[in-house]
């Protein structure tokens, strides 16, 4: 087996709260020098009004969609399989008003989970349009 098929990760994502967003990034790494490297930021997710310390986003199984809350009980859902970011959608509703502070998306990215710091749990499901 080569070196190559223990790859584990080819991207990664993470959420910068204090800059309001969540970047992707690629990792390069030097295979002379273990540990050194350098990374490829690939897409910058923006999340307004996201700037506390601790919280957690999601994908559906398939990475086609992310799911992030912030500070004032917003989720946003971002297309990932697209350059330049597209907002699939912004949910809300009038009395999430606490902070977000991790979301869970089904397999297919058709619920919506969203745990706050005030104790309650938020779901959204997809509905069909005719």
């Amino acid at each position: 087996m080569d070196r190559s098929s223990f790859k584990i990760f080819d991207f990664v994502a993470h959420l910068q709260s204090v800059d309001n967003e969540i970047v992707l990034w690629e990792p390069k790494m030097k295979e002379q020098s273990p540990g050194e490297g350098s990374v490829d930021i690939l897409q910058k997710y923006p999340v307004p009004e996201c700037d506390i310390w601790f919280i957690k986003f999601s994908c559906d199984f398939h990475y086609n969609a992310a799911a992030v809350g912030n500070r004032e009980g917003k989720i946003f859902v971002w297309e990932l399989q697209s350059s330049p970011p597209v907002l699939i959608a912004k949910l809300s509703h009038v009395q999430s008003k606490s902070p977000i502070r991790q979301t869970a998306m089904s397999f297919d990215g058709s619920s919506i989970l969203s745990c706050c710091e005030d104790g309650t749990i938020w779901r959204w499901d997809t509905v069909a349009t005719s």
